[in-house]
């Protein structure tokens, strides 16, 4: 499997988010406070055995060490755990790591890739059916809470990259797919039991801050809250990942 992440560039991408991170720290304090906030407000309503947290990756967004205190164990799933994270929750004995993809269709495309070079047999994107069960989770786990934390916009993101390299797909049958990954997820949220944060649209501003693109980033409806939540991500003020750009992302939170 480390093969394949590699092959999608997962950890390099866990790198970039650690490293815009720390050059946007002051303007992403908010959004990460609001996310943590919205966490432990939906927690408080939940039966308080088993916790899943998908998405973790640097603690960034996670009120990791306020969940562990409230739920008997807590589950940090994600494709890959930084080491320096791993070694943070030690000291944290009912905490549980899981490494898996959350999407279950990164080994589909890579295989999907491979055998096309080989035979140029195309497969239709929407029949492939996700090898990731129940998120990793043990068989006789059944969660009380289930946190996805600024995480569904971008489960596809490096999926899509690496079958757009490979030039097999148009964009509409990839964009149909970018709508199953997301509509999948959403699917195997358990109802009264989630948490939901993520962004949903993009923003990019010119140097007069003047909106030049609004882009969607989410292409399934949201499920019907209990209670939720907006606020604008400050995610890159520098001009990085946008050349010559300002980009905001629109968040929602849900509690379904």
């Amino acid at each position: 499997m480390r093969k394949i992440q590699n092959k999608f560039k997962y950890k390099a991408d866990q790198k970039g988010i650690v490293t815009r991170y720390l050059r946007e720290k002051e303007n992403w304090q908010p959004h990460l406070t609001n996310s943590k906030n919205f966490i432990l407000k939906s927690a408080k309503n939940k039966e308080k055995k088993v916790a899943v947290v998908l998405g973790s990756g640097w603690w960034l967004d996670v009120p990791a060490e306020e969940l562990s205190k409230i739920f008997e164990t807590v589950y940090f799933v994600d494709i890959i755990h930084p080491k320096e994270i791993v070694h943070k929750a030690r000291q944290l004995t009912n905490i549980k790591f899981i490494e898996t993809d959350i999407t279950g269709q990164t080994q589909n495309i890579f295989e999907l890739v491979k055998n096309y070079k080989k035979t140029k047999i195309k497969i239709n994107l929407l029949n492939l059916k996700p090898k990731t069960i129940k998120f990793g989770l043990p068989e006789n786990v059944t969660p009380d809470f289930i946190v996805s934390v600024n995480l569904l916009n971008q489960l596809d993101i490096l999926i899509t990259s690496y079958l757009q390299k490979h030039n097999i797909y148009t964009e509409q049958e990839i964009s149909q797919f970018q709508k199953l990954i997301q509509q999948h997820h959403i699917d195997n949220l358990q109802k009264e039991k989630t948490c939901l944060i993520t962004d949903y649209k993009e923003l990019n501003y010119d140097t007069k801050n003047n909106l030049t693109e609004e882009k969607q980033l989410v292409f399934v409806e949201f499920p019907k809250s209990k209670f939720e939540q907006e606020w604008k991500w400050k995610f890159d003020l520098s001009g990085n990942y946008n050349k010559n750009s300002q980009t905001i992302f629109k968040v929602k939170a849900i509690d379904f």
